[in-house]
């Protein structure tokens, strides 16, 4: 509903040509399409997204646009390298606008980024500046991200003991926001922590319960 209706203002503010009003437009469809794991789509949108805030000089919105670029080119395995650049450049943008919950959004994915890299003393040091941002300022979408993400660091580590007691806590923290994609991710990551600890019927519920949430928001893994 809500998709169909931003697509019907995006086909409006194009035809007035409020090319400010698209550029965000684009930008949220090009997140959803993200999320719903449409990532051809995704990065389509967000690229023409970008055009247009750097044509218009609007550093937010490109830092917004760039963000969601690399946050789209991790999530579908695409080229880290060229999604590390776009993060570099989007925190260069928050950094200098003082944005600090986009900061710690980008210290995060900074963090998974070199997770992938293999460095996992870096990329805990990243994330762990990420969650103790949002706990900070208690932003629960944000702290329920941050910290399955420092979880499946740490499960990188081999410590699946702190990993499990951080993806329950994500779980618990996401319920409270309401956040049923972070839900699901990080019910995904638990799954496979007690799985590996030869708890494997609960990993078999943890996973039809992430299954059921993701198909509930169109989310597929």
């Amino acid at each position: 509903m809500a998709r169909s209706q931003a697509e019907e203002s995006f086909a409006i503010f194009k035809q007035l040509d409020d090319k400010g009003a698209t550029a965000g437009l684009l930008l949220h469809l090009g997140a959803l399409a993200a999320d719903q794991g449409e990532y051809t789509k995704a990065l389509t949108l967000l690229e023409e997204s970008l055009a247009i805030n750097r044509e218009l000089a609007y550093k937010s919105g490109t830092a917004d646009s760039l963000f969601n670029l690399a946050r789209a080119g991790y999530f579908s395995g695409g080229d880290l390298v060229k999604a590390r650049q776009l993060l570099e450049e989007s925190f260069a943008i928050f950094n200098l606008l003082g944005d600090r919950e986009s900061l710690a959004y980008c210290l995060c994915l900074s963090g998974l980024l070199t997770l992938e890299q293999g460095d996992t003393t870096s990329a805990y040091s990243l994330i762990e500046q990420s969650v103790a941002f949002f706990k900070e300022r208690r932003q629960k979408h944000g702290m329920a991200l941050s910290t399955a993400s420092l979880a499946k660091v740490i499960a990188a580590q081999g410590d699946t003991t702190t990993a499990r007691v951080l993806y329950e806590e994500s779980v618990l923290l996401a319920m409270k926001a309401d956040d049923r994609l972070n839900i699901a991710s990080a019910l995904e990551g638990l799954a496979i922590i007690v799985a590996t600890q030869g708890a494997y019927t609960r990993a078999a519920r943890l996973w039809g319960s992430a299954e059921a949430l993701r198909e509930s928001i169109n989310a597929p893994q």
